[in-house]
């Protein structure tokens, strides 16, 4: 339980490996999560660099990555940094990692999906590659509309860790914050002022106390 909400954001945000010789994988992917702010001019350099120096195996880290740069190189002026940078560069991992990107319809993607944690994590890579607030609102609408889930565990999870991602996150962008003051309208004001004011890891316990009570009940066994 405790793994499935913190996997992902997490062990992508906050690795701790640092490699002397190479852009650290802490160092790159907070550029990644403060890109939305800060639109580093060196994010395409750095990206070379990152995926030249290794090759990211087939998980829900390189799908946090992969969701990232789609949703980044939507952007043309971006894109064509990246075709630029792929003329460049005849190195395998690389070619490998944004030749794969370039193929990836993220929209398409999304619009198949039931409602998971991992991909909560997705949405919150593309939030973090330009500030749209439709990802935010898919975030969102996962939590609202699932955290009283009773029969679906998955669904259940899926609102648990979308509802801690919301409570973290808002404490650490403000554009977070004010985006869920300014929809608080449309929506129970309270659910959206628990968000705000609780701590994250308390949306955690709580889970695991209702999993607990459900299954002692014969449920999600």
């Amino acid at each position: 339980m405790k793994r499935k909400i913190v996997v992902g954001l997490l062990l992508l945000f906050y690795s701790s490996t640092v490699f002397s010789y190479q852009l650290s994988e802490s160092n790159f992917s907070r550029k990644m999560m403060h890109y939305f702010e800060t639109k580093s001019p060196d994010l395409v350099d750095d990206a070379v660099q990152f995926f030249s120096d290794r090759k990211i195996e087939s998980g829900h880290v390189r799908d946090i990555y992969v969701a990232f740069f789609c949703e980044f190189s939507k952007d043309e002026s971006q894109r064509k940094q990246i075709f630029a940078a792929l003329e460049k560069s005849d190195n395998p991992n690389l070619h490998d990692f944004f030749d794969f990107v370039l193929r990836v319809d993220i929209d398409k993607f999304f619009s198949t999906q039931k409602p998971n944690s991992d991909l909560n994590d997705l949405y919150w890579a593309c939030y973090f590659a330009d500030g749209n607030n439709a990802y935010l609102q898919q975030i969102f609408d996962t939590a609202f509309d699932h955290l009283s889930e009773q029969r679906d565990l998955g669904l259940y999870l899926a609102a648990t860790s979308a509802a801690w991602s919301l409570a973290s996150n808002a404490q650490q962008f403000v554009s977070v914050t004010e985006y869920l003051k300014r929809i608080s309208d449309d929506y129970n004001s309270r659910f959206i002022s628990e968000l705000l004011t609780r701590s994250p890891e308390s949306y955690k316990t709580q889970a695991i106390e209702f999993i607990k009570k459900q299954r002692a009940k014969g449920v999600w066994q």
